[in-house]
């Protein structure tokens, strides 16, 4: 944990891995490899969960400044 700590911080990060479920998601989904309802909800709930996350960290980067 500490190699990663200090060289790759971003594997650490939930919102790189949120990101990347998206995107993941979103490309079997394009591809055919899945699909269905489901699917679909899933993909917009990373996706909404991974903004929500994105904002609340530059809301709170923003605040910190003032």
């Amino acid at each position: 944990m500490k190699f990663l700590k200090e060289n790759l911080p971003v594997l650490l990060s939930k919102k790189f891995w949120g990101l990347a479920a998206y995107i993941l998601l979103s490309y079997l989904e394009a591809k055919g490899l899945i699909g269905g309802e489901e699917i679909i909800h899933l993909t917009q709930l990373v996706g909404l969960a991974t903004g929500v996350g994105v904002a609340d960290s530059v809301a709170r980067k923003i605040s910190l400044k003032k």
